[in-house]
């Protein structure tokens, strides 16, 4: 998966709103705010197999070609199924590497949580257990029971804070973005 920035897609779509606008077809988080923790470690922590190679590359201070990149803010997730996933009904958020949207920050939970589409056509965010934690709009999520989520929904987990937008706020919130940079 390719982490991009916010303004990436914002320059995507001055350059042709009609393409941009017809790409989208997942919803987003967009990364708000990476706590006060340990946030420059949290760009770095992976839980993963190193083979020998990728060992030594780390000592000598070389960036493997498959290194997760650094997660800062306005870097933006989008929200999809990993070809092969598990779960067909649900897309897993964690820090682990076979899920679906992988976000590499310390104290997201190996499987955090996931988000499900409904019949209705709106999103549910459900905490899978996570150690940490997770909020919507302020209010704790429960473990595994779902709660809906709306455009524009805060988003915590554990420290760190994201928006969620369906594609077509996602959309919406590009364009005024893009407007407004002209």
């Amino acid at each position: 998966m390719e982490l991009r920035f916010i303004g990436s897609y914002v320059e995507e779509c001055k350059a042709n709103p009609t393409r941009f606008a017809a790409g989208i077809t997942s919803p987003m988080l967009i990364v708000k705010e990476l706590g006060s923790s340990d946030d420059e470690d949290d760009a770095a922590f992976q839980t993963k197999f190193m083979s020998r190679a990728d060992f030594l590359a780390a000592g000598s201070g070389e960036r493997s070609l498959d290194a997760e990149p650094s997660v800062g803010v306005g870097h933006v997730f989008p929200i999809k199924k990993r070809e092969g996933g598990a779960f067909p009904d649900r897309i897993g958020v964690g820090r682990a590497p076979n899920v679906d949207v992988r976000v590499s920050l310390s104290q997201v939970s190996k499987y955090h949580a996931y988000f499900s589409k409904n019949p209705d056509g709106s999103w549910s965010l459900t905490d899978a257990g996570s150690r940490n934690g997770t909020s919507v709009r302020g209010t704790k999520l429960a473990d595994r029971m779902p709660t809906t989520i709306a455009d524009a929904s805060d988003v915590v987990m554990g420290p760190y804070r994201f928006t969620f937008h369906t594609a077509e706020g996602f959309v919406e919130l590009v364009k005024r973005r893009a407007a407004v940079a002209r």
